[in-house]
């Protein structure tokens, strides 16, 4: 994460207070132990490092933030969120500048809020949130942002009860968060699954708890297809399987891509044009005759429900498909140039939005 020294905390540091200056202190450590960047003035820093209420290492510390600065200051400022510590004892409050969503926090509230912590990433399993970094690391490289570290905590939200892990996580104040979270649409005017609408309703009005929902159904809908066909290169059954889900990835209905909307893991059933809906059926009879998917159901009991429809389109590719897909991805270089183009808005946001949580110095502690 990128956190800013205002300009603020310098002009007044003549004043400064026990808990103040322990705040800089820690925020020292925490770039010290590769958890956060530490952005600034260079003459700014020049003074922390020469401070002398701080301890030799704390100052050493802050030298070594003058570095980084020469080093990754115009890179870290176009990342679209950052921390600006400041010396006005207010509450936290959000700023925009130039595109950039600034979390300003005073000084004197940096220790309770933990701000020096690693950022907590939440998701409802941890084989998400794994998932995501792993593709990150790409995007970070495709950016030519090497030298650099991923540093955040990850959090389980265990599925239905990431809401009250979000809960507990603010009332503790257990530093930044962003929970990550599948959207469950099932069509493009859908609504959000019952995790995603839980957490929104919970989520406390704070700008340090953040949520970023998934454009598409879920995680499974947005791993790139090259990654698809190299797991399915050894096994013949589940690559029959993978070139179905392909031949429905080229669809456009009304503007929109279907293969967004499938259930990669339970696969698809010819019940999702019979539905209550006639907007939600045509959507699917049009996606399925033209991936030529549609066939004549050979069972004779009626699809009267998703759950006891027998008739399937497309067979699902399994409950570990995501964690296969990690597995892969932590065994395998893997290029960001190689996310589907269908899909390539969706990674750059996703990308976009953690990668200035997660992003993080090498650290110089052991």
């Amino acid at each position: 994460m990128i956190i800013e020294i205002d300009e603020s905390v310098i002009k007044g540091l003549d004043l400064i207070d026990d808990s103040e200056i322990e705040a800089l202190i820690n925020l020292a450590s925490s770039r010290a132990r590769g958890f956060n960047f530490i952005l600034g003035n260079k003459a700014h820093l020049l003074k922390l490092s020469q401070f002398s209420e701080f301890s030799r290492i704390t100052r050493s510390t802050y030298s070594k933030a003058m570095t980084d600065q020469v080093k990754w200051s115009n890179l870290l400022k176009n990342f679209n969120f950052r921390v600006r510590l400041i010396k006005d004892n207010v509450d936290i409050f959000e700023t925009e500048e130039g595109g950039v969503n600034i979390l300003n926090i005073s000084l004197s509230k940096f220790l309770f809020y933990k701000i020096d912590y690693k950022p907590s990433l939440i998701a409802e399993n941890l084989t998400d949130i794994s998932f995501y970094t792993n593709v990150v690391r790409s995007y970070l490289k495709s950016k030519n942002v090497v030298s650099l570290e991923l540093s955040f905590t990850p959090v389980n939200g265990g599925g239905s009860t990431t809401k009250d892990v979000v809960v507990e996580h603010f009332k503790q104040q257990n530093g930044i968060s962003i929970c990550l979270l599948d959207s469950d649409l099932k069509i493009p005017w859908g609504e959000y699954g019952e995790t995603a609408n839980d957490v929104i309703s919970v989520l406390p009005n704070q700008p340090y708890a953040k949520t970023m929902i998934l454009k598409s159904r879920e995680a499974e809908n947005i791993i790139p297809t090259k990654i698809l066909e190299q797991l399915s290169k050894n096994n013949k059954v589940f690559r029959m399987k993978v070139e179905k889900f392909k031949s429905l990835s080229s669809i456009v209905i009304d503007n929109e891509r279907p293969i967004r909307y499938v259930d990669f893991k339970k696969g698809i059933k010819k019940y999702m044009l019979n539905t209550s809906c006639p907007k939600t059926n045509k959507f699917w009879q049009d996606s399925f005759e033209e991936s030529n998917l549609l066939k004549i159901c050979k069972t004779q009991r009626s699809c009267t429900t998703l759950n006891n429809c027998k008739c399937l389109l497309a067979d699902g590719l399994g409950t570990d498909l995501l964690k296969s897909t990690v597995e892969f991805l932590e065994n395998n270089d893997f290029h960001y140039s190689d996310v589907d183009d269908y899909m390539k808005n969706e990674w750059d946001f996703i990308c976009g939005k953690i990668s200035p949580y997660v992003i993080a110095p090498q650290r110089f502690l052991t």
